[in-house]
């Protein structure tokens, strides 16, 4: 209590808290499937979206059965009463189990992103090896006369 004031403490069904933390993991993955359409048709590359929707579509079957939908554009869209049938079902552990499936295959790709955010993109890069070695004549980037010159 603050100053006087009676506190008050909520509790959801366990379906409810479930079906809260399912719409948390679909907005997440709909976010990314929304960035990679942003990027899509620019420079950048198709890679982001091809990679997040290639999970969904491995678990497609198993996704629909427990209400999460694949919309053409590669988003999800929950069916709430069927959520709720599922996890709420005797043999709920199988869903649970796709749904772990899918959420372990979404930071999977998450984690390569982010390790190898270059193969992302279609931009040209180019490296050069040592690349003050031969610049004006013997001339380092620094201005100094290499010994070896």
């Amino acid at each position: 209590m603050l100053a006087g004031k009676p506190a008050t403490i909520g509790f959801k069904a366990d379906t409810d808290a479930i079906a809260d933390n399912v719409q948390s993991l679909v907005n997440v993955y709909n976010n990314m499937i929304q960035l990679g359409h942003n990027y899509h048709g620019s420079q950048e590359s198709g890679k982001l979206l091809h990679d997040m929707e290639s999970v969904a579509k491995s678990y497609f079957n198993e996704l629909e059965s427990i209400g999460l939908n694949l919309q053409q554009d590669g988003s999800i869209h929950i069916d709430k009463s069927l959520l709720t049938d599922a996890v709420s079902a005797p043999d709920a552990r199988e869903s649970f189990h796709t749904l772990n499936n899918f959420k372990n295959g979404l930071q999977r790709k998450a984690t390569q992103a982010s390790i190898d955010p270059i193969s992302y993109v279609s931009k040209v890069l180019i490296a050069y090896k040592n690349p003050g070695a031969q610049f004006c004549g013997g001339l380092s980037l620094f201005g100094v006369f290499r010994s070896d010159a």
